[in-house]
């Protein structure tokens, strides 16, 4: 399904006792689309490989695994 992949990111973002529906909403959008943006640079531009629904990025002159894109 479209959200059955592995986790590359997340954020979490404060809920306010005085927010509406529309509050979040708008917070959460703008937390979606920042956080999405850093996961396509990440994959776009580290090596990674995934573990289980996780994504492991490779830190500089480790050792690449079969699983690895």
């Amino acid at each position: 399904g479209l959200d059955s992949g592995p986790i590359v990111a997340q954020r979490a973002i404060e809920i306010d006792e005085d927010d509406t529906v529309e509050s979040l909403s708008s917070r959460l959008l703008l937390a979606e689309h920042e956080t999405y943006t850093r996961a396509m640079r990440l994959l776009l531009g580290e090596e990674w490989s995934t573990e289980g629904r996780r994504v492991r990025f490779r830190r500089p002159g480790e050792k690449s695994s079969e699983s690895d894109c």
